[in-house]
């Protein structure tokens, strides 16, 4: 049961070329879910902490409730996959939230079990070395063209099987730059296997998800994972990097395809600058 808001993994830090296995700490991302006067309305994936201030301010946020008062926290329990957090509203309250309800009953689908995707292994395809991985977040940073205007936006960029990358989309939410990349990849009839998505924001679960649905074999962020990310991105056989600088990442998933060397065993030979930071 997953109840602390952190968690030790395991991970390969790569610095200078050389990498290393690592003990490092992760925020825990776990399923939340929402019950109103008896009935399940939504699920959240939420670090697991001041869960009922989370819950009155969605309540708030999202228009069920208009003050703090209308909604009560009857309780807040532990499950095996999340926590569920039990609330009572106001009839009038109630009958406006069943007009926008998001889930059907007994929760079916959203258990944290079922987010995992655990039938792909980590093959070959979507192999890079980590100067290729540099350069590739040097380039996206060299084409957000709206972040340089305004400073408010996320980017998330495609980086084929060369290095180079070719195609980057931008959003002020992170989720919605790696929709409209994959869309517009999808439209381009492009398959996704033998590149790398590179965002710039942390990795979490949603992330991972959207790349495995897709086909991504390979995920690199500038922020951090999430536990739940790691776990999700293991299971499904993606290579999860995190903590990309100039000379160092952190990988947390599937290492081989960014580890330096080649499928067939022979190591890349790389001179890289020793200025920059792992995380």
């Amino acid at each position: 049961m997953m109840h602390e808001r952190t968690v030790r993994v395991r991970a390969w830090r790569c610095c200078d070329g050389q990498l290393a296995e690592v003990t490092d700490v992760l925020a825990v991302e776990t399923p939340v879910y929402l019950e109103y006067n008896g009935v399940p309305y939504t699920v959240l994936l939420a670090t697991p902490e001041d869960l009922a201030d989370l819950a009155v301010g969605f309540s708030l946020t999202e228009g069920i409730a208009a003050d703090a008062a209308e909604v009560f926290v009857s309780f807040v329990e532990p499950l095996p996959e999340g926590w569920r957090i039990v609330m009572q509203i106001s009839e009038a309250c109630f009958d406006g939230l069943m007009r926008k309800r998001r889930v059907p009953p007994g929760w079916a689908g959203v258990k944290e079990s079922s987010l995992l995707q655990a039938d792909a292994a980590c093959d070959e395809a979507g192999w890079f070395t980590p100067m290729q991985l540099y350069d590739g977040f040097a380039q996206m940073e060299n084409q957000q063209a709206l972040r340089m205007q305004t400073g408010a936006t996320h980017a998330a960029a495609w980086m084929d099987e060369t290095g180079r990358v070719t195609l980057i989309r931008e959003d002020v939410a992170r989720h919605n730059a790696l929709d409209k990349l994959i869309g517009a990849l999808a439209r381009k009839g492009m398959g996704f296997s033998s590149g790398a998505v590179l965002v710039t924001s942390r990795a979490s679960h949603e992330m991972v998800r959207k790349c495995v649905a897709a086909g991504v074999r390979v995920l690199a962020a500038v922020s951090a994972p999430t536990a739940l990310a790691v776990r999700a991105a293991e299971a499904a056989g993606l290579t999860l990097a995190a903590f990309v600088r100039h000379t160092g990442h952190t990988v947390y998933a599937c290492p081989e395809r960014l580890c330096g060397k080649r499928p067939d065993g022979q190591e890349e030979q790389e001179n890289t600058d020793a200025e920059g930071e792992t995380r």
